[in-house]
């Protein structure tokens, strides 16, 4: 590209993107053209009031203002924070106060170069981390995404995720660098449109799968419709009905620090520890199992929870746990921070959920640590079960496997029914 492609805070660059008739984001009962979306971007921006405020939450509702808005922002030279809107009153109200805290001077300080939006880190293991993200990371990050899947203009990407989520922003800018469509969509409309691509997590996938006509997902393998399946592990159940169904699926691994998507694994339907394959412009190196990460997709780091910039440098220092096989090839093997000491012996908790997600009617699980009077550290296990599967016998069959592989000391305290998927929000709640 000729242009320097990542300055979208530049109005004649961004303009260079958006504009022709081609459509770019399409949903149920509207449609709008790459030319509409930026005279929409233009009148949204002109009517923008400013405050001073260089970084603006917005609580991200519908997948399209969300786009509008984050696009009208860059236009007036502001970094969006992204807000879920799925997450609890108080901490929606709790993270847009924490956006007044950022420090600004950060900016000039650890010279970062044209910033471009603020997205909050699960929350997964403590106070969401508020990672910046610049315009240079996001386009590195859709460029690898588009090397891999080969995708040519026009071709669409469904989309199903909130855009507060690192996956469902990125489809943004791969589809704008790419000059691919957006199609937004449900579970229960996926059968009436036409895309090539749909990124979706495992839980959202199963439910669709047990919901849907035989004819609806035939569609997957008689129209060469393919998966981004978000969680680098998936229940075996999951990977059985992809290998019947013969959708063609991709796991991928990614971390908001590193701008969504690392690696993907090219899904081996039986084979969950086959390795996943490295994307471009991300760097990975591993030290003592641990693995780290560089390159142009890495973020230059986050807002503390006192408002003050931590700096990844040129490398982040990840608890992923892992082994390259070589530059472009690397096995996951957990979080070293999912490992809990019981009886002086190490326990991964990781090793325990893998191995119970391999029951055909296990869909989610979660090793919740505890404390234990003697032990010291505990842990309950939560799964999610089939609808239709018998409760006790099921998990008094995961109880008696667990005694099989595992030793005494790694065994949990109790085996309990969750009676709803469990979200990452939901695992930290827990």
């Amino acid at each position: 590209m000729s242009i320097s492609p990542y300055c979208l805070n530049n109005p004649e660059v961004f303009a260079t993107y958006l504009s022709g008739p081609d459509v770019f984001i399409s949903g149920e009962d509207f449609s709008i053209s790459r030319q509409d979306f930026w005279n929409q971007v233009n009148k949204l921006s002109n009517s923008q009031s400013d405050n001073g405020q260089l970084f603006v939450p917005i609580e991200c509702q519908n997948n399209s203002q969300d786009f509008l808005l984050v696009s009208s922002l860059w236009r007036k030279n502001k970094i969006p924070v992204l807000i879920g809107n799925y997450w609890p009153q108080a901490s929606k109200e709790k993270l847009i106060n924490h956006c007044q805290l950022f420090d600004e001077q950060a900016i000039d300080q650890y010279q970062i170069d044209k910033p471009a939006l603020v997205i909050f880190t699960s929350g997964s293991s403590g106070f969401p981390k508020a990672v910046l993200l610049t315009f240079k990371n996001l386009y590195y990050s859709a460029l690898g995404l588009l090397d891999y899947f080969k995708l040519e203009a026009g071709e669409a990407w469904a989309l199903n995720l909130p855009t507060s989520h690192i996956g469902g922003f990125s489809l943004f800018t791969r589809a704008l660098f790419g000059n691919l469509k957006i199609q937004l969509t449900t579970p229960d409309k996926l059968h009436l449109h036409h895309f090539n691509l749909l990124s979706w997590t495992p839980s959202q996938l199963l439910r669709y799968l047990k919901q849907a006509r035989p004819d609806q997902t035939q569609q997957f393998s008689q129209q060469k419709k393919r998966l981004l399946i978000g969680g680098s592990s998936a229940p075996q159940q999951l990977r059985s009905e992809l290998t019947k169904l013969q959708i063609e699926s991709h796991f991928s691994y990614g971390m908001t620090e590193m701008s969504s998507t690392i690696a993907i694994q090219n899904l081996q339907m039986d084979d969950s520890a086959s390795p996943f394959n490295l994307l471009p412009y991300r760097n990975v190196t591993e030290e003592k199992g641990l693995l780290s990460f560089s390159g142009p997709c890495l973020s230059p780091g986050h807002f503390c929870q006192d408002g003050k910039f931590e700096s990844y440098g040129d490398q982040l220092i990840s608890k992923d746990c892992g082994s390259l096989l070589s530059s472009t090839q690397l096995i996951l093997r957990g979080r070293s921070d999912r490992t809990i000491i019981i009886n002086g012996h190490n326990v991964s908790l990781e090793d325990i959920e893998r191995f119970v997600l391999t029951h055909f009617d296990v869909i989610n699980c979660k090793a919740v640590p505890q404390s234990h009077s003697t032990s010291g550290a505990a842990y309950d296990l939560h799964v999610e079960l089939e609808s239709d599967s018998s409760e006790k016998v099921i998990l008094t069959a995961i109880k008696n496997k667990l005694c099989e592989h595992f030793p005494q000391h790694a065994l949990p305290l109790a085996i309990l029914q969750s009676l709803t998927p469990l979200s990452k929000g939901e695992h930290y709640e827990l």
